[in-house]
């Protein structure tokens, strides 16, 4: 076998940084909640579990989403559930659509024997390049019940007329 079939070889068995970050996501989950059981045997609390609020989508990165071609319009609708419209930034180009946004939560509870404090924060960036050129300044988006609607119309396309050249 050549080096270069052998370095071919070695470069597919790789895995992406996704599925290692989702793999040891769920590995350290695990071993989170067993431990929380153990520990629980000793000093039977409530034991602080890791939120379950925030989507796995969100814990690596970016949120959900579809992009449609509505023919005059591109049609973006991304899941962005927990995340207030304030915290969401959205930048449109003639040929691209950035969003990105971030959630901070803080709450305490104060009981007889323990006071509990659990703080939550997440971050998103997700961009799509557009296959036609659109209008950034006429672009609308809305947020309701989670979900960033945004409507981006497309840009007329020009038209060019053809030109005989005469031949010499």
């Amino acid at each position: 076998m050549s080096e270069e079939s052998e370095e071919r070889k070695e470069l597919a068995e790789v895995p992406s940084r996704r599925s290692m970050r989702s793999g040891f996501d769920d590995l350290f989950e695990s071993f989170r909640s067993e431990f929380d059981d153990m520990m629980n045997f000793w000093w039977p609390i409530t034991p602080i579990r890791r939120p379950t609020g925030i989507r796995t989508a969100l814990r690596i990165g970016y949120p959900i989403s579809d992009l449609e071609d509505k023919g005059d319009h591109y049609m973006l609708k991304a899941d962005l559930p927990g995340i207030k419209k304030d915290n969401v930034d959205i930048k449109v180009t003639n040929d691209s659509i950035e969003i990105s946004g971030k959630q901070e939560e803080a709450r305490e509870e104060e009981s007889t024997d323990y006071l509990l404090r659990e703080r939550r924060w997440a971050s998103f960036e997700r961009s799509f390049t557009l296959p036609e050129e659109v209008l950034p300044d006429e672009a609308d988006a809305e947020m309701k019940d989670g979900i960033l609607t945004l409507k981006v119309p497309k840009k007329e396309p020009v038209k060019v007329e053809a030109h005989k050249v005469k031949i010499k």
